[in-house]
């Protein structure tokens, strides 16, 4: 590999490491709030997956998978009820 294959690769890691720095730090934000406001767990929502079928622009068949990711809903003392994707 050269050299700028590496820094390539470094970067991808970095990104990465940055993304999960980013859902950790929001989490324990979220934490915070959550006790702050006595949000109390509510409702939850499983997730779907479906699947379609259609046509491209160049007139071939396609499918496609789309997935929503569950949701719990949270009721806080600041009269708010709060949806996180879980």
């Amino acid at each position: 590999m050269i050299a700028k294959e590496y820094l390539i690769i470094a970067a991808g890691i970095g990104l990465m490491a940055v993304a999960a720095w980013a859902a950790i730090e929001e989490n324990r934000q979220w934490k915070a709030f959550a006790q702050a406001h006595e949000c109390k767990k509510i409702e939850e929502i499983s997730g779907t997956t479906s699947t379609g079928y259609g046509f491209t622009s160049s007139g071939q068949g396609a499918m496609v998978t789309t997935y929503t990711p569950g949701k719990t809903g949270w009721a806080c003392n600041d009269g708010v009820t709060y949806w996180r994707e879980e």
